[in-house]
């Protein structure tokens, strides 16, 4: 759905109001949903299917309907649809047909963040993470801040949270320009890649949207100095940086990846100032974990006191999540679906000390795939096997030619001695898998999509197996 061209500044929540969301059992819409809710607003909204969420939204109070239907809009000052919502959609039309405001996920997070100080953190991979640390950190020393992860908190504490007065710590997507929206008063930039090219169209205005969301912070900026095009950004704007090298103003030094936690040490000006044991493994979660630490500095958090916070930190569900282990089979699941996520995944698993790292992966959209398969290519360095299954397209149509199989055989062709396979359907895969585990192998499961539910079908059969 596109933005209307109206300045962001002119939608204002400070005041309540009758708020119907479109396609409300999303996960960044019912995020926004219970947070309104929370700040007094009346919110009512409608999804295509009775999603598990919905009933969580129920229980705040939410008129949830399922199905479209005009007459699900009622009474209201505001509607809000997320970019899934057809420019046909009944409510979207009767909306607009009675004069009725409709904005997209955009606006309606960035008018949210503008009521209330904003730490905002974005990247092209590692953000979803990177937030959920810093609220951690910031939880528990005391600063008790409201937030919106894209992912849920372990332990059913969800992805959103309000509370009166505070820091407003977010998530902030680069993938539909919801990270220029948001007017943070503090920003956070992980890396920069090219992705989302649909939106985009090059990696030349990805960058220059990364200028724009640091120059629109107003009091700070971190970004990572182990990626380049993030650290040239961050250079324009004077930003502190982070990383493993030595010009980093937070360096990150003695890393030990385990099996499922990683040790490193923090420097500062060449002087140790903290000491992390994180309970999740990989030398992409230690930067993650440095990129909260600097930001929760900048509020005045000491860094020993935020290193020592992380060593309780839970994660969020879908990264590196251990799903269930069956005769010495270790099933992990990850969210990680574009080229950088992966390689950062495979190459954590493959320090981790397995007897082999078994990667089943399944792409995430058509227009990713059809853009980025060759950059796949170098993805999946450190695994033992690759098994490859049909993409998930995430509700865009199909293009000729365009499927999983252009990654398994670019890879094939560029790795001759990696164990290589191609498993379109869902039942073939399982079988697949469950005959060619053994005993010390890790079995990683990525994508976006809903390869998320073959744990539950994996850990059976290789259950009956024995």
């Amino acid at each position: 759905m596109a933005e209307p061209s109206a300045d962001p500044g002119d939608l204002r929540l400070d005041h309540p109001q009758a708020i119907h969301i479109v396609y409300v059992g999303g996960k960044a819409m019912s995020a926004l949903a219970e947070i309104l809710v929370h700040m007094g607003h009346q919110v009512s909204g409608s999804d295509p299917n009775d999603v598990p969420i919905l009933a969580h939204l129920r229980e705040l109070g939410v008129e949830v309907h399922v199905g479209a239907d005009a007459a699900h809009l009622g009474e209201v000052d505001l509607v809000a649809c997320s970019t899934a919502v057809p420019v046909d959609h009944p409510e979207r039309l009767a909306a607009e047909a009675r004069g009725i405001a409709v904005v997209g996920r955009p606006r309606l997070q960035g008018a949210i963040a503008r009521t209330r100080p904003t730490i905002a953190v974005s990247g092209t991979h590692g953000k979803s993470s990177t937030t959920a640390m810093l609220v951690h950190v910031l939880e528990a020393t005391g600063h008790d801040p409201s937030y919106i992860v894209g992912g849920d908190m372990v332990g059913g504490r969800g992805g959103a949270r309000w509370v009166a007065g505070g820091w407003f710590v977010v998530e902030a997507d680069e993938s539909d320009g919801t990270f220029l929206q948001l007017g943070a008063a503090r920003a956070v930039v992980t890396n920069i890649e090219a992705d989302h090219l649909d939106r985009y169209g090059s990696l030349e205005a990805i960058e220059a949207a990364f200028h724009r969301y640091l120059d629109l912070a107003d009091e700070a900026r971190v970004v990572c100095a182990d990626d380049s095009i993030a650290a040239r950004v961050g250079a324009a704007h004077g930003a502190l940086t982070y990383g493993t090298g030595a010009d980093a103003d937070l360096r990150v030094v003695d890393v030990v990846v385990e099996k499922t936690s990683t040790r490193f040490s923090l420097q500062v000006a060449g002087e140790q100032v903290a000491t992390v044991t994180l309970p999740e493994p990989g030398l992409h979660n230690a930067l993650n974990a440095t990129a909260a630490i600097a930001a929760a500095h900048g509020v005045g958090v000491p860094y020993a006191d935020a290193a020592a916070a992380l060593s309780s930190y839970r994660g969020l569900g879908r990264r590196f999540q251990l799903r269930g282990e069956v005769g010495g089979v270790t099933v992990v699941d990850d969210f990680a679906h574009n080229p950088g996520k992966v390689r950062a995944m495979v190459s954590t698993a493959a320090a981790g000390g397995w007897g082999r790292v078994v990667v089943a992966f399944q792409p995430h959209r058509v227009s990713r795939t059809a853009a980025q398969w060759h950059e796949f290519v170098d993805s999946f360095d450190g695994a033992d096997v690759l098994v490859v299954t049909q993409l998930d397209p995430a509700g865009e149509p199909p293009q000729p030619g365009v499927d999983g199989r252009l990654i398994s055989d670019a890879v094939a062709a560029a790795h001759p001695d990696l164990d290589v396979a191609w498993v379109p359907e869902r039942h073939q895969l399982v079988a697949h898998l469950a005959s060619i585990l053994r005993p010390g192998d890790l079995c990683l499961t990525l994508g976006a999509g809903d390869i998320t539910t073959l744990a539950d079908a994996l850990l059976p059969a290789l259950e009956a197996r024995r």
